[in-house]
């Protein structure tokens, strides 16, 4: 997972998705290659693919803020700042870290500008 994330980082994101699937396949409930996956769609400007990859995390671990941030943001650059607010709005119902509901609340009040 560590060079599928190098992958993304260096802007590779092609090369993200094969290190990634056999992951996912072997482990569907490891979290991380989905959100990994999720980021080099967005950074595609695939956000149909980001959502769904996002929700595949979050169907597992609900309260992974890096897929809840994430799938907030997709909905702010599909144009859909409501679904970023009601994305975030949700997480009320969930166990988080004060710091993440600090990061939640920073985003909702820039998704609310």
């Amino acid at each position: 997972m560590r060079y599928a994330y190098c992958q993304y980082a260096l802007g590779h994101y092609e090369d993200v998705f094969p290190l990634t699937e056999p992951v996912i396949h072997d482990n569907p409930i490891y979290s991380l290659p989905y959100v990994v996956e999720a980021m080099a769609y967005t950074a595609e400007k695939k956000y149909a693919h980001a959502r769904q990859r996002y929700l595949d995390s979050l169907k597992y671990f609900p309260n992974q803020e890096a897929a809840v941030a994430g799938l907030a943001h997709v909905h702010f650059l599909m144009g859909d700042t409501g679904g970023a607010l009601e994305v975030l709005a949700a997480t009320a119902k969930l166990s988080f870290p004060p710091e993440s509901r600090k990061r939640f609340d920073a985003l909702k009040a820039f998704y609310a500008q």
